[in-house]
């Protein structure tokens, strides 16, 4: 019974296109989202540092105003606007409102230091606010003397709470203090914002300052200055500076009355939506000068959309267009199929459904090659592999397809070129030992020193039946090991027989059924297809083959004990390695392909960014054309393209005409080098793009290292 007469294959490919596409798109979305984190995180930080480093900066300039006072017993109103002049502070650190000192004054000395000041050119000069106290610190100098600053002028801060526990702070300390929310006598009531002041205090030369009480008894006045939160973060952080909306707290009581500045970013934001709507928070503390704030960030709507791109979304929504258009093709084809019943006709069918599910499946292979190389999470990169199994399992049942079909129509050929005997059973055997240890079975090869090691056959057709004995070994073995057992007989002077043995220590089966078991989709049972898998072409296909290579399949079981699968095949016998081998030249991958220009022609737009994504890697310059003509004109206007890769089935024109019309190209554009990327896999495909003037043939999905071979060895010019 041909399976392809039942809509069970397509909703089984749905099924596990589906999955792939899912998993694709979490993938990705985890890729992105620990991408996001991390950028966010950096800007966090970014802005901490740049708060902290620039109050470090405020100190320093506080340190240079005590050093100056402690060089001059008397610091007069023209010396002091000198000093902060050549600071040129609203250029170099531009957020203080002013550089200051306020004068120590006990109450004994007050009428003096008001007759003193006034005599001075201030005649209205008093300390505010009047009354009797026993200690004052009037402002006496400020810098820039302005109209803002002069309300501040005589302005005793001792006389106010929030500044004393400052000002007493850093005279007990000797360190510089930031001070809690005050409102600065530079604003005005009506348009007051949010204002701090840094304290450092001014002790008499000569003094020893041991104890608490000598610095109180030694203080001579504090230099300081003032900020307005607002224009201090503007200064700090800057329009445009980060992405980040934030809300500075000058307690870890995150209260509307302990704030001291709120983004204008952050009002816009929360105009459209609330804090917990944003996709990314944090609330840290930074440590300043005598006390600690705590800030609150979050992302904005600029920053998402920027750091959570819509790769996701394409995939999921690429990936169920996919799904559908190649579920809709394979049930199309199905359904075609049944009313097919000539063998050449089921033989196209089967060519058409390989090539129109390797499309899309090129596609997804390509774009889960590319997640799999940014993944860093083991767990990510363990699905990414799982992913990558499936698809890779798909195309494995797509080969057993296309090989069936050419077989069924008497197309199937068979190659004879020179080939490691060895290299080719190690290279098969290695697909298979991720999927047996996973079984926990051991794969064990046994080459007799006796075998010839270079001979002339086919190693694909070799390597394809290897493969599928080997698979079903491993399918049907729940422990033990699988044996690959090698020998070769002579067969005359020029020819040998290499006889390929698998043992296994599985379930074992009944021999009479052999005769059943090869023929097209049959299996040892009616639950098998269940139980294990499996379309039951895999046997059909080794005995056509084996065949085909002058041999024959044979196999040896028993119930319960076990099974030995094997086959034989004519080939010719070389006594020495080939010299072309050594002289062919050796192709790097290290070989630098930056500059070299690539131009990609294939009508499938998804198709187009995976292989585009795949020729970035090698510093290449893409260009791409939709189909065969636009290819023509690309060749013929642009002198500098250095290959084409090209597909075959496109519109308007397709690969081969165009290959044919660009070697028609007088000059250099006719020899351009062409190389096919196409899903057409079949042999009489090969030999059509060859003859068209093609110089090499690659089949999708693409192989990203044969690829990368086969664009070195023509780029660098080794070809």
């Amino acid at each position: 019974m041909d399976f392809l007469h039942h809509e069970a294959v397509a909703w089984a490919v749905l099924v596990l296109t589906v999955v792939i596409t899912i998993l694709g798109w979490v993938l990705s979305s985890q890729a992105i989202e620990k991408s996001a984190n991390d950028r966010f995180a950096f800007e966090v930080q970014d802005a901490q540092e740049r708060i902290q480093t620039r109050f470090n900066q405020y100190e320093q300039i506080l340190r240079g105003g005590v050093a100056f006072f402690d060089a001059h017993s008397h610091v007069n109103r023209e010396q002091w606007n000198k000093y902060v002049s050549s600071l040129n502070l609203q250029i170099n650190l531009p957020g203080l409102q002013g550089f200051a000192f306020a004068e120590r004054v006990n109450l004994a000395d007050l009428p003096e230091h008001i007759a003193r000041i006034q005599a001075e050119g201030f005649g209205q000069y008093t300390v505010a606010p009047a009354g009797q106290r026993d200690l004052y610190f009037p402002i006496t100098l400020i810098e820039p003397f302005d109209v803002q600053n002069q309300r501040a002028f005589g302005f005793d801060m001792f006389s106010e709470p929030v500044r004393r526990e400052a000002m007493t702070r850093a005279m007990d300390t000797g360190r510089a203090t930031l001070s809690g929310i005050v409102q600065l006598k530079q604003d005005k009531a009506e348009n007051a914002t949010p204002g701090f002041l840094m304290y450092l205090p001014v002790y008499k030369p000569g003094v020893e300052l041991r104890s608490v009480q000598d610095r109180r008894q030694a203080i001579r006045g504090f230099v300081y200055s003032p900020f307005r939160g607002v224009d201090l973060m503007g200064n700090v952080l800057g329009q445009g500076k980060t992405p980040l909306s934030f809300k500075l707290h000058d307690s870890t009581n995150l209260t509307q009355q302990s704030l001291i500045y709120s983004s204008g970013s952050d009002e816009k934001v929360n105009a459209r939506s609330s804090f917990a709507d944003h996709r990314h928070t944090a609330t840290v503390p930074i440590e300043l000068p005598g006390r600690t704030w705590m800030v609150q960030f979050q992302s904005t709507r600029d920053f998402d959309e920027e750091v959570h791109n819509a790769t996701p979304k394409l995939i999921l929504f690429a990936g169920g267009i996919i799904n559908l258009l190649l579920f809709l093709t394979i049930f199309s084809l199905v359904q075609q199929r049944k009313k097919l019943s000539a063998s050449r006709a089921k033989s196209l069918f089967l060519a058409n459904m390989s090539h129109e599910i390797r499309t899309p499946l090129n596609a997804i292979i390509g774009l889960n090659n590319l997640i799999k190389e940014q993944v860093k999470d083991p767990q990510t990169a363990r699905y990414a592999q799982q992913a990558q199994d499936a698809s890779e399992h798909l195309l494995a049942l797509l080969n057993d397809v296309l090989s069936f079909s050419q077989i069924e129509s008497g197309r199937a050929k068979t190659e004879s070129i020179d080939f490691n005997l060895r290299d080719q059973i190690d290279k098969t055997v290695d697909r298979f030992k991720l999927r047996a240890e996973g079984k926990g079975l051991k794969l064990e090869i046994e080459f007799d020193a006796s075998n010839a090691v270079w001979i002339k056959g086919d190693p694909t057709r070799y390597a394809q039946v290897l493969g599928n004995l080997l698979s079903n070994a491993i399918k049907f073995s729940q422990e033990g090991r699988v044996l690959i057992k090698v020998k070769t007989e002579e067969f005359n002077a020029s020819q040998v027989v290499i006889r390929t043995e698998v043992h296994d220590q599985g379930a074992g089966f009944d021999v009479r059924e052999l005769e059943r078991l090869v023929t097209p989709f049959e299996q040892a049972d009616n639950t098998t297809t269940r139980r294990f898998g499996g379309t039951g072409l895999g046997l059909a296909i080794s005995k056509s083959l084996a065949e085909l290579m002058g041999g024959s399949l044979y196999v040896s079981s028993e119930m319960g004990q076990g099974s030995i699968f094997g086959f034989t095949a004519k080939c010719l016998r070389m006594d020495a390695e080939p010299e072309h081998v050594n002289q062919s030249p050796q192709v790097s991958n290290t070989v630098s392909l930056k500059g070299k220009k690539i131009l990609v022609v294939e009508d499938n737009h998804l198709n187009q960014q995976v292989i585009k994504a795949l020729l970035s890697r090698l510093n290449v310059t893409v260009q791409v054309a939709e189909n065969g003509e636009l290819a023509v004109d690309a060749v013929q206007q642009n002198p500098d393209i250095d290959l084409v890769l090209m597909d075959v089935h496109m519109p308007v024109m397709n690969g081969i005409d165009a290959t044919s019309a660009i070697r028609k190209l007088p000059g250099p554009a006719g020899n351009v080098p062409i190389v096919a990327l196409t899903a057409c896999a079949l042999h009489e495909d090969e030999l059509a793009c060859r003859a068209a003037g093609m110089n090499e043939f690659l089949t999708k999905p693409v192989n990203v290292p044969l690829l990368q071979q086969v664009l070195v060895r023509f780029l660098s010019g080794t070809h």
